[in-house]
């Protein structure tokens, strides 16, 4: 079969660079590209730039639903959405028309079906007349209303008429043998297409025998890896091969590509340098569905084993929470409620039931009619006394069962943690307490409990697995991705010696997410936090971190979550007695970062050799440092580190130029900056997306600014300051204004 390059590129300049990327060079031997957009608007503006660039009209620029259709044309696959009624009557309301009260927001929505998507279908199936004007045979209009009805029951009984199905009949044709006319694919971004073609990718790449890594083309934006894939087809008696090309990006959009990547590197140069045996890693994902295919294809790349990066997944964090809180009872002493809570955990039932523990119903009721409540400087022997002296019956009771049972738990409790508090020492607690229990797990995650919901994964199971794994690994446990663990857990984490270990944000929700690191606080005193954290912390003077006041999250339209508070103190806490602090771009819940996140930055360590930067915009921010004129600060909030600008339009210049791609510029473009009073010596910060917006709001635009509205306000976009810094913008005078300080001033408050 005939490769087919598939380019899934960057989007933040509304598609123009996608146009000029695929399209550049020879023209004419440019049009087997076919290029997916988002919408039929986005369509018209690629094919506006095409013609710019005297390329003509393409008709391979098109929707994805329209590349479905033009497959099943071309592959000669019959499109049963023809054949569910008549032409005149098999019509759409949410197809053709916004203006029917009774149908908005309804199951329309809830269909999944887009207006637009859904008036593209009614257009193919009518041939293009509007439906609303026509008339059965009697001459009546048609009834929109039975007609909608109709449709969504005949959606039911066909599988293949369903939008979600197309590309994967798409897929079955060309591994059967068809052929599309394209000799290269574009996606307008992989977030902006149907997710069944997502999930067509995703199985291309998960299937994939080989795989041939490419860095792609500057051009593209961001930057991207082009992947070739050698698929099996379906049904050949011998495993014949299909090639195909994907191009992925490694900032925008898919962040998690160069993650993994990194971490690949590190275990590569760890097994190869003898000190690390692929069955004491392994590798711990958040999502078994969103991660595997990458992780299989960048750990062929590095001739990883695949089973490193598929036997433990985030979600079972919920043990390790179990087991922390358990850890914790024996040293603050604990309260009933605590015990209870502990003792009610799923991870502890097989524990319990070896002993023949009572329900824990039974324990709740003992110590609510006798009064034992816990605490104390005693915590065991006040629980085991309290219990003893309710049963009463030569042991024999239910809370005699009790007391034997938390003396023997408690007990080795304490001589686990030696009855102090130690935080180097807690990670080591954890997996000794682990195998005591034994809790020990193997094997892959169970299939999922509910035939009915393919995403849902056995969580005991996968319970297992993690304990299983974490036993044998002992202190080389690699964790990747988003999964939240509680602040207890990542303290322990960092504390320890568990090996690659980072914060990725603090967010806005509570919680800490866990993306992976090498070194620790106890070993190195350097603490690395990808994506930042939220404003719910700012550095303070002299270059430490602090919790934003009140007034200032009062400022920012911000509420506090009472739970964080203590989770945000002792991370500052951990944060200023650290030599080092390494903050990176905040990282959004879907893994698109606010600012292109240069992950590898902040993976330089003594002990590893980590991979180059793939952006080095830290090492310009650095270098300015390094430049040491205290005549003006930058406090930027995505590093948080202080930096001296120095007033030289040539060095700064010479210093920005080499590192910031134009995608970054764009990124940096979008920012603001306030000016900060009270702060020694004064300064500039970057500012959140809270603040952006607010800013965006309040001043306008960003050619409505000006040297003297600086000077005035206090306040301008990032690249005006940096403009201004360089003496390149014009003063001018500024007519008399309401100060923007009053409430409700959020307009254009400053004179055009």
């Amino acid at each position: 079969m005939e490769p087919v390059d598939i380019d899934i590129v960057d989007q933040s300049d509304g598609g123009a660079s996608i146009v000029e990327y695929l399209y550049s060079g020879d023209i004419k031997e440019q049009m087997g590209t076919l290029l997916l957009m988002p919408s039929e608007r986005a369509c018209l503006g690629a094919k506006m730039r095409l013609l710019k660039m005297g390329g003509g009209v393409s008709g391979n620029i098109m929707t994805p639903r329209r590349f479905a259709e033009r497959a099943y044309d071309i592959l000669a696959i019959p499109l049963p959405l023809i054949d569910l009624v008549s032409r005149e009557t098999l019509v759409h309301e949410i197809m053709v028309s916004s203006d029917l009260p009774h149908l908005k927001g309804g199951s329309d929505v809830r269909r999944g079906l887009s207006r637009h998507m859904a008036r593209e279908i009614g257009e193919l199936i009518t041939g293009g007349v509007d439906p609303r004007t026509l008339m059965d045979g009697d001459g009546r209009r048609v009834d929109l209303g039975r007609v909608y009805g109709a449709y969504l029951q005949r959606l039911d009984e066909l599988d293949v008429c369903d939008h979600e199905q197309v590309p994967w009949k798409v897929l079955e044709a060309l591994e059967n043998g068809g052929k599309l006319p394209f000799s290269r694919i574009g996606t307008y971004m992989l977030g902006h297409v149907p997710n069944s073609f997502r999930r067509l990718l995703e199985r291309v790449m998960e299937d994939a025998s080989e795989v041939v890594v490419q860095e792609h083309a500057a051009r593209m934006g961001a930057g991207g890896a082009r992947l070739r894939f050698t698929i099996p087809e379906r049904g050949a008696q011998e495993r014949q091969t299909v090639h195909s090309d994907v191009t992925l990006p490694l900032v925008r959009g898919m962040t998690r590509w160069d993650e993994i990547e990194a971490v690949a590197r590190l275990l590569k140069s760890r097994l190869s340098g003898g000190d690390l045996d692929p069955s004491e890693a392994a590798l711990i994902l958040p999502s078994r569905r969103s991660y595997d295919p990458f992780v299989k294809i960048l750990f062929r790349r590095y001739g990883l084993p695949i089973d490193m990066g598929n036997d433990i997944y985030a979600n079972s964090a919920p043990a390790v929470r179990c087991v922390t809180d358990l850890l914790r009872l024996p040293l603050d002493g604990f309260g009933r409620d605590d015990v209870l809570r502990v003792l009610s955990s799923p991870f502890l039932s097989t524990y319990l039931e070896e002993r023949g523990a009572p329900p824990v119903t039974s324990l709740e009721r003992i110590t609510r009619d006798n009064y034992i409540m816990g605490g104390g400087r005693d915590p065991v022997g006040s629980w085991v006394d309290g219990l003893l002296a309710a049963g009463g019956d030569g042991g024999k009771s239910d809370a005699a069962r009790w007391a034997g049972i938390l003396q023997e738990l408690f007990g080795k409790l304490r001589s686990i943690s030696g009855g102090k508090r130690d935080a180097g020492a807690r990670s080591s607690e954890i997996l000794s307490f682990i195998e005591y229990l034994g809790l020990e797990g193997g094997g892959a995650i169970a299939p999922p409990a509910d035939p009915e919901d393919p995403e849902r994964i056995d969580v005991k199971r996968s319970v297992d697995v993690l304990i299983g794994s974490l036993a044998r690994i002992r202190r080389r446990a690699y964790l990747l991705g988003t999964g939240k663990v509680d602040h207890e857990t990542m303290m322990d984490m960092l504390n320890g010696e568990l090996g690659m270990v980072k914060l990725s944000s603090v967010g806005e929700r509570g919680g800490i997410r866990v993306l992976g690191i090498e070194g620790s606080l106890t070993e190195s005193s350097r603490l690395a936090v990808i994506g930042g954290l939220t404003s719910s912390m700012i550095p303070s003077q002299p270059g430490g971190f602090r919790i934003l006041s009140e007034r200032e999250k009062l400022e920012l339209g911000m509420e506090e979550v009472p739970s964080r508070r203590r989770q945000l103190e002792d991370l500052c806490i951990a944060m200023n007695a650290a030599e080092e602090v390494i903050l990176s771009y905040h990282m959004e819940d879907d893994l698109r970062p606010v600012l292109p996140s240069p992950f590898i930055d902040g993976l330089s360590t003594e002990k590893a050799a980590m991979p180059e930067a793939l952006l080095s915009r830290t090492d310009v921010l650095k270098r300015l440092g390094e430049l040491n004129d205290p005549s003006l600060h930058l406090y930027e909030t995505d590093s948080r580190r202080s930096i001296d600008l120095l007033n030289d339009a040539g060095s700064l210049l010479d210093l920005l130029d080499p590192y910031l791609s134009s995608s970054v510029r764009r990124g940096i473009d979008g920012r603001r900056m306030r000016w900060l009073e009270g702060e020694k010596g004064g300064g500039f910060r970057l500012m959140d997306e809270a603040m952006r917006g607010w800013l965006s709001a309040r001043f306008g635009r960003e050619h409505v600014w000006s040297a003297s509205r600086l000077e005035r306000y206090r306040e301008c976009p990032y690249s005006f300051f940096a403009r201004y810094i360089l003496g390149l913008e014009e003063r001018e005078d500024l007519r008399p204004v309401i100060p923007p300080d009053r409430k409700g001033l959020i307009f254009h408050s400053i004179a055009e």
